[in-house]
């Protein structure tokens, strides 16, 4: 046994020094997870400030879109001349020069890689992203989009 005048190391000195690093080591392995869910908080609270933040949907021109569409015609979806931007101020459009017709009962796939506007034109459909010229027209509601 080792012993010093200040410290005597004897096995209740080691016991309660090993006993007090490994009461400290879980909450050091806890700080990294903890900043991490910090950062997935922080990030999803700004997701939801941005959206809840965004203009509405002009409900009018919708409605009046929707009109375009003759009631004997078997169109659900129809877009001219589409160009869309996500942001309406910037010069880049994420969709230009679209022109579509889906027809009721008509199956429609929608594929290509990845960023090459396939959300961006469900959107469009949706009339959630901002149309900067061109029309859209959707006959009834998204619930009964193309089914009735």
């Amino acid at each position: 046994m080792c012993t010093n005048k200040r410290h005597p190391l004897n096995a209740a000195t080691i016991f309660t020094v090993l006993a007090t690093l490994r009461g400290m080591s879980e909450p050091m392995r806890w700080i990294p997870e903890s900043l991490s869910f910090l950062i997935q908080a922080k990030v999803s609270v700004d997701r939801l400030n941005t959206f809840l933040l965004e203009d509405e949907l002009n409900v009018e021109e919708m409605q009046v879109s929707s009109k375009n569409l003759d009631k004997s015609s078997n169109k659900c979806v129809e877009i001219q001349g589409g160009n869309f931007s996500w942001e309406p101020e910037s010069a880049v459009l994420a969709l230009k020069d679209i022109n579509l017709e889906f027809k009721r009962g008509q199956k429609i796939a929608i594929c290509g890689p990845v960023g090459s506007g396939k959300t961006s034109l469900l959107y469009a459909i949706l009339r959630e992203i901002p149309k900067i010229s061109g029309s859209v027209s959707v006959k009834n509601t998204i619930l009964t989009l193309c089914t009735s």
